[in-house]
């Protein structure tokens, strides 16, 4: 088996073993190890690989990623695991895939870095809301003197107050109303609609009700409407296509890519033609009695 230098260096230095340690963890030679990086080591005995292999934590059925480019998908994945990831046991319906999709494609990033990111964005944008009613309360108290407040303004601010002490994102009060909205998803709706007034990238109204304690609402459809739209045509098979999961955005064609009237006339029947006739059909009659408020009893598996 011929190693790829870079590759075998690159998972070396992962693991934190210098030539050396490698060496000595190994029994294999450390001039042997450096032939290897050097590029000049040619074919490298089956044993030797399997016990370089072993000092590297890579499993015997993983071997030959020790043959592969080190910027491939398999290494990235035996760097990961390297470093400590483990797979997470996450399910996700088709839409939330699709608005995962829709992200890395309009800002070009992986879904690894959206991910990723996810703890430091919730928490930045937690936060912002939490400042954001922080700043609404002292507001409340700037404009009533303390011997105007009525009782009941008494216990709103108090009560916000202490929900905002307990970073309670979902609990909290219109102060002066008594009424409970979900200050979180306010504030997300709030902040949408000053960026993107015309609801091209994120449909702010529906972000008021987005989600709460127990996860998100539905909300993932209503993202990147302009872009789905175009991405589509408008069809509603083809956007059936990549919002149940048929297909994926990454498996369109590279040539039916693109704003083309043509080009997109044939990305949109590739699309469609992903949804089996049959399934569309079950579709179409569960639409036809969901919108007319009328569905038939005895056929709910349709739905």
């Amino acid at each position: 088996m011929r190693i790829n230098s870079e590759t075998f260096k690159k998972l070396r230095n992962k693991n934190g073993l210098s030539q050396q340690t490698l060496a000595d963890a190994s029994g294999v030679a450390k001039k042997t190890i450096a032939r290897i990086e050097s590029g000049q080591g040619g074919e490298t005995r089956g044993s030797t690989v399997r016990e370089l292999a072993r000092a590297l934590h890579i499993k015997e059925d993983d071997i030959q990623i020790l043959a592969q480019d080190p910027n491939s998908h398999e290494v990235q994945k035996a760097e990961l695991r390297q470093s400590g990831a483990r797979r997470t046991p996450v399910f996700l319906d088709a839409e939330a895939v699709l608005a995962y999709d829709l992200a890395c494609e309009r800002y070009g990033v992986e879904w690894r870095l959206i991910l990723e990111g996810a703890p430091v964005f919730f928490t930045l944008l937690a936060e912002m809301s939490l400042a954001e009613r922080r700043r609404r309360v002292e507001d409340m108290k700037a404009i009533i003197p303390d011997h105007l407040y009525s009782n009941r303004q008494e216990d709103d601010i108090a009560g916000e107050e202490n929900s905002i002490a307990k970073r309670d994102l979902f609990a909290g009060l219109i102060i002066g109303s008594g009424v409970w909205p979900n200050p979180f998803c306010n504030f997300l709706s709030q902040k949408a609609k000053d960026l993107d007034p015309d609801d091209d990238v994120l449909a702010h109204e529906d972000l008021r009700w987005a989600f709460d304690e127990l996860g998100f609402i539905d909300s993932s459809s209503d993202i990147f409407k302009t872009c789905r739209k175009n991405l589509t045509g408008g069809s509603t098979r083809a956007d059936y296509a990549l919002s149940h999961g048929y297909t994926r955005i990454r498996q369109i064609p590279k040539e039916l890519r693109g704003e083309d009237e043509d080009v997109t006339s044939e990305r949109v029947k590739w699309l469609e033609d992903k949804v089996p006739d049959e399934e569309w059909e079950k579709y179409e009659r569960w639409l036809e009695r969901f919108n007319n408020e009328s569905p038939i009893k005895g056929d709910t598996e349709d739905a």
